[in-house]
């Protein structure tokens, strides 16, 4: 079933979602669950700096903390952000689509659990990824015939979807597209985009912003904000497996 686009925002209105995903503890003495496939963790850091450690400076932080995950065919890098937290959670941010690579938390056994869906590398993602810890948009889920009227009106966005809907802003929404790495402080990072007018049909220049941060036992929280030159629709969804 197609989705009403009937979140409209103007340069007045930003507009803000926030996710919080807190992760399955089991009870103690039961089983951990087997890792999902296809589920990964690239390479350790050469450090084992974390958010606690009162001494290293942001910028240390950062530095030892962001890589090079891989590169578009033009050679522009995806950087990577790895988070963690005093609870020993762990996650893997890149500025592809924004996207939640991994995220793995610990178990009350002493052990830790893998608990999203991600690839190994990132050829695959451009490729083959059906949004997999992106954030859909600029308007997540369908829009029917990928028309919509505003302020009297009509628009029409790219049709993706078996040529009748609109899917997640089109075939090159945000979750298909680089955003950049903004800020990074060691359990939390903050990844832009700019959407112009006109893109993929949609009025309005949308800035856009998506904030990932661990706190708690253990907690994993997305911020979206948007805002807008113009009145727009938008519809931010993250969109882990």
């Amino acid at each position: 079933m197609s989705a009403r686009p009937v979140i409209i925002i103007s340069p007045a209105m930003p507009r803000t979602s926030t996710w919080v995903i807190v992760s399955p503890m089991p009870q103690p003495g039961a089983p951990a669950s087997s890792s999902p496939t296809r589920a990964t963790t690239s390479s350790t850091p050469t450090s084992t700096a974390s958010a606690s450690e009162p001494d290293r400076p942001a910028s240390e932080l950062l530095a030892l903390t962001k890589t090079v995950f891989g590169h578009l065919d033009d050679g522009t890098p995806i950087h990577e952000a790895v988070l963690r937290s005093d609870s020993g959670a762990e996650a893997r941010v890149m500025e592809w689509g924004a996207v939640l690579r991994d995220l793995v938390v610990p178990l009350p056994n002493g052990g830790r659990q893998r608990v999203v869906l991600g690839f190994p590398d990132f050829a695959d993602y451009p490729k083959h990824s059906p949004h997999m810890g992106a954030i859909a948009g600029r308007f997540a889920n369908r829009i029917g015939g990928g028309r919509f009227a505003l302020d009297g009106v009509e628009y029409q966005a790219p049709l993706n979807e078996h040529g009748r809907n609109s899917l997640h802003g089109g075939g090159q929404g945000f979750g298909k597209r680089p955003w950049t790495l903004v800020h990074h402080d060691g359990a939390s990072a903050t990844l832009a985009l700019v959407s112009p007018a006109g893109d993929a049909g949609y009025p309005g220049t949308l800035d856009v912003f998506c904030r990932y941060s661990l706190a708690g036992a253990p907690t994993l929280r997305i911020e979206l904000t948007a805002t807008t030159d113009a009145p727009t629709i938008v519809n931010l969804a993250h969109h882990s497996y």
